[in-house]
Protein backbone atom coordinates (compact mmCIF):
# COMPACT_ATOMS: atom_id res chain seq x y z
CA UNK A 1 0.00 0.00 0.00
CA UNK A 2 2.97 2.31 0.49
CA UNK A 3 3.72 2.19 -3.23
CA UNK A 4 0.41 3.82 -4.18
CA UNK A 5 0.38 7.54 -4.71
CA UNK A 6 -1.73 9.52 -2.32
CA UNK A 7 -4.52 11.48 -4.04
CA UNK A 8 -4.15 15.21 -3.58
CA UNK A 9 -7.53 16.94 -3.59
CA UNK A 10 -8.07 20.02 -5.74
CA UNK A 11 -7.63 23.30 -3.90
CA UNK A 12 -9.42 26.33 -5.19
CA UNK A 13 -7.28 29.44 -5.16
CA UNK A 14 -8.52 32.66 -3.67
CA UNK A 15 -8.18 34.48 -6.98
CA UNK A 16 -10.54 33.09 -9.67
CA UNK A 17 -8.94 35.35 -12.28
CA UNK A 18 -5.68 33.39 -12.24
CA UNK A 19 -7.08 30.65 -14.46
CA UNK A 20 -8.92 33.00 -16.75
CA UNK A 21 -5.85 35.17 -17.32
CA UNK A 22 -3.34 32.38 -17.77
CA UNK A 23 -5.64 29.76 -19.23
CA UNK A 24 -5.66 26.05 -18.50
CA UNK A 25 -2.95 24.30 -20.54
CA UNK A 26 -4.88 21.00 -20.56
CA UNK A 27 -8.06 22.61 -21.88
CA UNK A 28 -6.06 24.62 -24.43
CA UNK A 29 -4.29 21.46 -25.61
CA UNK A 30 -7.63 19.65 -25.81
CA UNK A 31 -9.16 22.45 -27.89
CA UNK A 32 -6.14 22.51 -30.21
CA UNK A 33 -6.38 18.74 -30.70
CA UNK A 34 -10.09 18.88 -31.54
CA UNK A 35 -9.52 21.84 -33.87
CA UNK A 36 -6.74 19.93 -35.63
CA UNK A 37 -8.96 16.87 -36.03
CA UNK A 38 -11.80 19.08 -37.30
CA UNK A 39 -9.54 20.65 -39.95
CA UNK A 40 -8.18 17.25 -41.01
CA UNK A 41 -11.77 15.97 -41.30
CA UNK A 42 -12.76 18.94 -43.50
CA UNK A 43 -9.79 18.30 -45.81
CA UNK A 44 -10.57 14.58 -45.95
CA UNK A 45 -14.24 15.29 -46.72
CA UNK A 46 -13.18 17.63 -49.53
CA UNK A 47 -11.08 14.90 -51.13
CA UNK A 48 -13.88 12.36 -50.76
CA UNK A 49 -16.45 14.69 -52.33
CA UNK A 50 -14.06 15.46 -55.21
CA UNK A 51 -13.68 11.71 -55.78
CA UNK A 52 -17.46 11.31 -55.82
CA UNK A 53 -17.84 14.11 -58.36
CA UNK A 54 -15.29 12.44 -60.64
CA UNK A 55 -16.83 8.98 -60.33
CA UNK A 56 -20.39 10.21 -60.85
CA UNK A 57 -19.39 12.50 -63.72
CA UNK A 58 -17.42 9.84 -65.59
CA UNK A 59 -20.03 7.14 -65.12
CA UNK A 60 -22.90 9.45 -66.14
CA UNK A 61 -20.91 10.57 -69.20
CA UNK A 62 -20.34 6.95 -70.24
CA UNK A 63 -24.04 6.23 -69.90
CA UNK A 64 -24.90 9.30 -71.97
CA UNK A 65 -22.37 8.44 -74.70
CA UNK A 66 -23.70 4.90 -74.79
CA UNK A 67 -27.26 6.15 -75.10
CA UNK A 68 -26.46 8.57 -77.93
CA UNK A 69 -24.01 6.54 -80.02
CA UNK A 70 -24.81 2.87 -79.57
CA UNK A 71 -27.79 2.15 -77.34
CA UNK A 72 -27.88 -1.53 -78.35
CA UNK A 73 -24.16 -2.17 -77.86
CA UNK A 74 -22.39 -1.36 -74.63
CA UNK A 75 -18.87 0.16 -74.51
CA UNK A 76 -17.34 -2.97 -72.99
CA UNK A 77 -18.19 -4.89 -76.17
CA UNK A 78 -16.32 -2.22 -78.16
CA UNK A 79 -13.26 -2.39 -75.87
CA UNK A 80 -13.34 -6.19 -75.49
CA UNK A 81 -14.90 -7.64 -78.63
CA UNK A 82 -16.23 -11.18 -78.56
CA UNK A 83 -14.72 -13.73 -80.93
CA UNK A 84 -18.13 -14.85 -82.15
CA UNK A 85 -19.26 -13.50 -85.52
CA UNK A 86 -22.90 -13.69 -84.52
CA UNK A 87 -24.73 -10.53 -83.57
CA UNK A 88 -24.80 -10.52 -79.80
CA UNK A 89 -28.19 -10.02 -78.23
CA UNK A 90 -28.63 -7.27 -75.71
CA UNK A 91 -30.87 -7.19 -72.71
CA UNK A 92 -34.43 -6.26 -73.61
CA UNK A 93 -35.01 -2.49 -73.84
CA UNK A 94 -31.39 -1.36 -73.33
CA UNK A 95 -32.42 2.29 -73.82
CA UNK A 96 -34.75 2.06 -70.81
CA UNK A 97 -32.01 0.39 -68.78
CA UNK A 98 -29.61 3.21 -69.68
CA UNK A 99 -32.20 5.85 -68.78
CA UNK A 100 -32.77 4.04 -65.45
CA UNK A 101 -29.02 4.11 -64.82
CA UNK A 102 -28.87 7.84 -65.60
CA UNK A 103 -31.78 8.49 -63.23
CA UNK A 104 -29.93 6.55 -60.52
CA UNK A 105 -26.84 8.73 -61.09
CA UNK A 106 -28.91 11.91 -60.74
CA UNK A 107 -30.47 10.57 -57.55
CA UNK A 108 -27.00 9.73 -56.20
CA UNK A 109 -25.88 13.30 -56.89
CA UNK A 110 -28.79 14.62 -54.80
CA UNK A 111 -27.96 12.18 -52.00
CA UNK A 112 -24.23 12.92 -51.99
CA UNK A 113 -24.36 16.71 -52.50
CA UNK A 114 -27.65 18.00 -51.03
CA UNK A 115 -26.18 21.37 -50.02
CA UNK A 116 -24.16 21.92 -53.19
CA UNK A 117 -27.12 21.93 -55.54
CA UNK A 118 -28.00 25.61 -55.17
CA UNK A 119 -30.53 25.81 -57.96
CA UNK A 120 -33.67 27.90 -57.60
CA UNK A 121 -35.80 24.83 -58.24
CA UNK A 122 -34.67 21.80 -56.30
CA UNK A 123 -35.49 18.14 -56.71
CA UNK A 124 -37.67 18.12 -53.59
CA UNK A 125 -39.60 21.31 -54.44
CA UNK A 126 -42.01 19.04 -56.33
CA UNK A 127 -42.50 16.84 -53.27
CA UNK A 128 -40.15 14.23 -54.80
CA UNK A 129 -37.30 13.31 -52.50
CA UNK A 130 -34.22 11.24 -53.38
CA UNK A 131 -34.84 7.56 -52.82
CA UNK A 132 -32.84 5.48 -50.37
CA UNK A 133 -29.67 3.58 -51.12
CA UNK A 134 -31.46 0.26 -50.59
CA UNK A 135 -33.92 1.04 -53.39
CA UNK A 136 -31.06 2.25 -55.62
CA UNK A 137 -29.23 -1.05 -55.12
CA UNK A 138 -32.35 -2.96 -56.15
CA UNK A 139 -33.01 -0.77 -59.20
CA UNK A 140 -29.37 -0.86 -60.30
CA UNK A 141 -29.22 -4.66 -59.94
CA UNK A 142 -32.07 -5.30 -62.40
CA UNK A 143 -30.09 -4.97 -65.71
CA UNK A 144 -27.04 -7.07 -64.65
CA UNK A 145 -29.33 -9.72 -63.17
CA UNK A 146 -31.28 -9.83 -66.43
CA UNK A 147 -27.99 -10.11 -68.35
CA UNK A 148 -26.92 -13.04 -66.16
CA UNK A 149 -30.32 -14.69 -66.47
CA UNK A 150 -30.20 -14.45 -70.30
CA UNK A 151 -26.61 -15.78 -70.25
CA UNK A 152 -25.22 -12.84 -72.18
CA UNK A 153 -21.43 -12.37 -72.51
CA UNK A 154 -19.49 -11.13 -69.49
CA UNK A 155 -19.00 -7.75 -71.19
CA UNK A 156 -22.76 -7.14 -71.03
CA UNK A 157 -23.04 -8.12 -67.38
CA UNK A 158 -19.97 -6.06 -66.47
CA UNK A 159 -21.34 -2.98 -68.25
CA UNK A 160 -24.70 -3.15 -66.51
CA UNK A 161 -22.93 -3.76 -63.17
CA UNK A 162 -21.14 -0.40 -63.35
CA UNK A 163 -24.15 1.39 -61.87
CA UNK A 164 -24.25 -1.04 -58.95
CA UNK A 165 -20.56 -0.32 -58.32
CA UNK A 166 -21.20 3.45 -58.45
CA UNK A 167 -24.04 3.11 -55.91
CA UNK A 168 -21.69 1.12 -53.66
CA UNK A 169 -18.90 3.71 -53.98
CA UNK A 170 -21.20 6.66 -53.24
CA UNK A 171 -22.80 4.88 -50.29
CA UNK A 172 -19.42 3.90 -48.83
CA UNK A 173 -17.89 7.36 -49.22
CA UNK A 174 -20.91 9.25 -47.85
CA UNK A 175 -21.03 6.79 -44.95
CA UNK A 176 -17.36 7.48 -44.25
CA UNK A 177 -17.97 11.23 -44.33
CA UNK A 178 -20.94 10.91 -41.96
CA UNK A 179 -18.91 8.70 -39.62
CA UNK A 180 -16.08 11.24 -39.48
CA UNK A 181 -18.47 14.13 -38.83
CA UNK A 182 -20.22 12.19 -36.05
CA UNK A 183 -16.85 11.38 -34.48
CA UNK A 184 -15.88 15.06 -34.37
CA UNK A 185 -19.28 15.99 -32.92
CA UNK A 186 -18.94 13.28 -30.28
CA UNK A 187 -15.48 14.55 -29.34
CA UNK A 188 -16.84 18.07 -28.96
CA UNK A 189 -19.61 16.87 -26.64
CA UNK A 190 -17.11 14.88 -24.56
CA UNK A 191 -14.82 17.90 -24.24
CA UNK A 192 -13.92 18.60 -20.63
CA UNK A 193 -15.18 22.02 -19.69
CA UNK A 194 -15.49 22.16 -15.95
CA UNK A 195 -13.74 25.20 -14.48
CA UNK A 196 -13.17 24.91 -10.76
CA UNK A 197 -14.02 21.18 -10.64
Amino acid sequence: MDLLRKRIPFKLTDSPTVLSEVGDPILDEQEELIQGLREANVISNGWHLALLRIVLGLSFSLQLISLVHSPHKNPFLVMFPVESTEVLPSIPYPVLATLLSMAIHINLAFLAFPGDLQTPLRFWDFGVFPVSYQFLYIAAAVPPTLSLFLQLPWQSTAWWSVTVAVVFIVRTVTGSIDYGNEGITELETMQYVAPGA
